[in-house]
């Protein structure tokens, strides 16, 4: 499992822009991403009272093809937004899935990307986001952010 923390006090990892985090011990494999978008664009201090737009993303960081499997048809299972502190759940949002196996083949430098979008808007404050992918590894990438 890969978790990916940013900033914040918390282990910090490369902007959401940029993939983190190889696979394997070969410096390739898929790297997981993500991203939180507002009214303005990505943020990690995002608008209170907006439903956000969470973004997960899968990279091929080798010179060859890339497959990996999840047990549905989307990239993301789902996506957890937890308060930082007392780490209680806020809420958590699927994606509409068919429950079959999907294997992903991804070309060398070739990212693919889902995204869902809050159930609801969050108020002011601090929180976790987490997103987590339906691979066999159930791969989670993730940060904290602020809401304000």
């Amino acid at each position: 499992m890969i978790l990916l923390l940013l900033a914040c006090g918390l282990d910090q990892i490369a902007p959401p822009d940029r993939p983190t985090g190889p696979s394997d011990d070969t410096g390739c494999g898929v790297d997981w991403g993500w991203e939180i978008s507002d009214s303005t664009g990505s943020c990690t201090a995002c608008i209170a009272g907006e439903y956000f737009r969470f973004t997960g993303s899968a990279t091929n960081t080798c010179g060859e093809e890339e497959f990996f499997k999840t047990s549905n048809s989307c990239l993301i299972d789902s996506v957890v937004v937890k308060e930082r502190i007392g780490g209680s759940t806020v809420f958590q949002v699927t994606g509409e899935c068919i429950p079959d196996d999907q294997t992903w083949a991804l070309d060398p430098d070739q990212t693919i990307s889902e995204e869902l979008v809050a159930p609801q808007p969050l108020n002011a404050g601090e929180y976790i986001l987490e997103i987590n992918f339906g691979d066999s590894d159930a791969s989670i990438a993730g940060a904290p952010f602020s809401v304000q």
